[in-house]
């Protein structure tokens, strides 16, 4: 009897503690959605791409090639603008060598007008009517410019130059964009994507940023920005400017040849032709007769002329070397000169320009905002 009894009563515990078990983990599985529900949510979402054109090909970028574009980008054309400026000044320094190549084969001209009777009566009578402030003291500046710098040849001849100057700055920054655009497609080339069907294409998904687009508008920009500042005739001004410019430079490094200089050999030179001219009047205008006054007057108008132009020649003697070498470091100073305004230029162009491009790139590439 007892043996039965324990085993009725078997059943029985185990169906309670079943139960039990089953209770704990009711409470167990309530608990842990209670403490879920109260955790906040986070949504998932993809990493931010972005979606570039470039030959024709699609590409999908994260934000970690992203940079890498923004950053390669920055570099290669900086670098491009570092090399165009030593090409510029290369290509600038050889024209302008043959520039003023020109401009130094004139000037024995120059010097044989300045040491003849004309050129010496000139700038005494120029001189004499300056002082009387009847007219401008820039005389022989301004036959200069004519003579060193005819306008026509002198324009023509720098508006050469500025062409060559700016198809050469064209083409180096036709290679500068297709180098490039092949870096790219090679170091983008994993992650082509084929091009998403016009019918299939989400509305709220921004366009794709055509690369060569955006950076070809932006040469363009950079290519005008060049073409309206950097000049010669920006740089030289006029014919006449460029006359007055290398006399001043040439006087101040040859005082014998100043202004001040020819006033008062012109001074010295009174007595000796005044002289001259009545020896050689009563010399041989001894006779006399109605005839022997004007014959007085035209022996002394030679006799002076020829003493001006035997003082000349000695003069010439003395000073041509010192007038021609001061012209030289004239030309020499203001071909340096043209050069440097010209380069100072291209440089202030570069940095607004840099900015600029800084600003467009910062802008394009930024994944959130590409395209839009």
């Amino acid at each position: 009897m007892t043996a039965l009894a324990v085993e009725s009563v078997g059943p029985d515990r185990r169906g309670s503690r079943a139960g039990i078990l089953a209770v704990l983990w009711l409470v167990a599985a309530v608990a842990l959605l209670a403490m879920a529900a109260s955790q906040p949510q986070h949504r998932w979402s993809p990493p931010a791409r972005t979606e570039v054109v470039l030959g024709g090909e699609h590409y999908r970028l994260d934000a970690g090639v992203v940079e890498w574009v923004q950053a390669f980008s920055r570099l290669h054309f900086s670098e491009g603008r570092e090399t165009a400026r030593g090409l510029l000044e290369t290509e600038l320094g050889a024209g302008l060598d043959e520039v003023f190549g020109a401009v130094r084969r004139r000037v024995p001209a120059f010097a044989d007008w300045y040491y003849s009777l004309g050129g010496e009566y000139g700038r005494l009578g120029m001189a004499a009517l300056a002082q009387l402030n009847l007219a401008e003291g820039e005389f022989i500046a301004r036959k200069a410019a004519t003579m060193l710098f005819p306008a026509e040849d002198w324009e023509a001849a720098l508006a050469g130059l500025d062409a060559h100057m700016l198809a050469a700055m064209h083409s180096h920054q036709q290679r500068v964009h297709a180098d490039w655009l092949a870096e790219l497609g090679d170091r983008l080339a994993p992650y082509r994507v084929p091009a998403p069907l016009g019918s299939t294409r989400d509305a709220a998904r921004a366009e794709p940023l055509h690369l060569e687009g955006f950076i070809a508008g932006w040469i363009a920009e950079e290519r005008e920005a060049f073409r309206g500042r950097v000049q010669l005739s920006t740089a030289a001004g006029s014919s006449a400017a460029a006359g007055v410019a290398l006399w001043r430079r040439a006087a101040a490094r040859a005082a014998a040849i100043s202004r001040g200089a020819v006033v008062a050999r012109g001074t010295s030179r009174t007595a000796a032709r005044a002289g001259a001219a009545t020896t050689g009047g009563l010399a041989v205008c001894a006779a006399t007769g109605p005839a022997a006054a004007g014959c007085a007057l035209l022996a002394g108008a030679v006799a002076w002329v020829a003493t001006d132009l035997a003082l000349l020649r000695i003069e010439e003697a003395r000073n041509r070397d010192e007038l021609l070498a001061a012209l030289e470091a004239g030309l020499e100073q203001l071909q340096a000169q043209m050069l440097e305004e010209v380069l100072a230029a291209y440089d202030a162009v570069t940095l607004e320009q840099e900015a600029l491009a800084e600003g467009a790139i910062e802008r394009k590439f930024r994944p959130a905002q590409a395209g839009r």
